[in-house]
């Protein structure tokens, strides 16, 4: 149970920024958290963990964004009937 706590918490600290954003919308001035561009090493390894948790292999869980990683981003988007981009947009986030 505490584990599962933690691990709640931890997910909810990673999706806050899209939650305190959720209405705005983008202005083309600004640039979306794609792959390794915008993320911090601490987001990169977390979409790492869920995607490998889901059973895609997103390479190596280091923190740093592996074209395996894209690859697996891709395949998560395709089979969960999202945009399929490779970046780690608003929904795929949500999603994972």
């Amino acid at each position: 149970m505490k584990t599962r706590s933690i691990v709640l918490l931890i997910s909810l600290l990673w999706l806050w920024p899209f939650i305190l954003t959720a209405g705005e919308t983008s202005r083309p001035d600004t640039q979306s958290p794609v792959q390794g561009k915008l993320l911090s090493s601490w987001d990169i390894l977390i979409v790492q963990q869920h995607l490998a948790e889901l059973h895609f292999n997103p390479g190596p869980i280091d923190g740093v964004w592996h074209p395996e990683t894209t690859t697996a981003l891709r395949t998560f988007q395709q089979q969960y009937g999202l945009t399929v981009s490779g970046e780690l947009d608003p929904a795929t986030r949500m999603a994972l």
